[in-house]
């Protein structure tokens, strides 16, 4: 495969079939025969294919973008689920404190009766 790279060795070209290219397009590009690694998606990011010569060996790098409709709406939901989650949570814990303090109260009514009911 043939490849052009800009000056922040972003791929900007690919050839599948390099003997067919004149060298003087050869010589501006580089052949390899690595493969392109998959990318991940990632929400509000772009995957940008690079190249490193040196090394041989494509790599994305992942740069921030608008997010679209449908992931603000995603991100929302999950926003929503959390808050819905974590507010369960604080009922859950506030009926057990309220558990903890009626048993307490019923201790001291106790106490202050001598201990019998």
């Amino acid at each position: 495969m043939f490849i052009m790279i800009n000056e922040n060795n972003e791929v900007v070209s690919t050839h599948y079939n390099p003997s067919s290219l004149d060298e003087s397009v050869l010589k501006s590009g580089y052949v390899t025969e690595k493969k392109f690694p998959v990318a991940e998606e990632l929400p509000g990011k772009t995957a940008i294919l690079n190249y490193d010569p040196v090394e041989d060996s494509f790599f994305f790098v992942y740069k921030d973008r608008e997010l679209t409709q449908e992931e603000k709406i995603q991100q929302l939901e999950q926003d929503l689920g959390d808050i819905l989650l974590e507010s369960a949570m604080d009922k859950a814990k506030i009926a057990e404190m309220e558990t903890a303090q009626g048993d307490m109260l019923m201790e001291i009514a106790m106490l202050k009766m001598g201990g019998a009911l």
